[in-house]
């Protein structure tokens, strides 16, 4: 997430920023992995609580925070003037969150789980309500399996 004034809308334009992080997160570590890939040199500020991860955003230390999206669009939400920040379109990984399972229900942990993976495909694939049909017929062949 940036501020909408940064002039800052793709990863690239990170280069040389400050991006608030919390320490010892996967989104720390995927982070680095993703900007150190694409080349591009930044300079990590981290903290150990998540709150301070956002308030040292919100009063500047950073030019960007990056956590979970759902953490990102939550957070925005709560800051003074939410409208005036944005969340990056790339993604930098996928960690979906999962709804929880009770132990020893293996059926209903398939299904749920392959219903998940369906939708983060087609999320990816662009197959939508509109397009799905579409979709259907050409991958008919495609099965899960067993």
């Amino acid at each position: 997430m940036v501020r909408q004034d940064s002039k800052i809308s793709k990863l690239e334009d990170l280069k040389g920023k400050t991006i608030c992080t919390q320490v010892g997160t996967t989104t720390q570590i995927n982070l680095a992995d993703q900007l150190r890939q694409r080349n591009i040199p930044y300079q990590p500020l981290t903290f150990d609580d998540i709150n301070t991860v956002f308030a040292s955003y919100e009063t500047g230390r950073c030019q960007a925070v990056s956590a979970d999206k759902s953490a990102l669009i939550v957070r925005r939400s709560r800051l003074s003037q939410p409208s005036a920040h944005i969340i990056l379109p790339e993604t930098i990984s996928k960690e979906p969150l999962a709804p929880a399972i009770l132990t020893g229900d293996s059926r209903w942990l398939k299904a749920v789980s392959w219903i998940i993976y369906t939708l983060f495909e087609a999320e990816d694939l662009g197959i939508s309500s509109s397009n799905s049909s579409r979709a259907k017929r050409a991958t008919a062949k495609i099965s899960a399996p067993q």
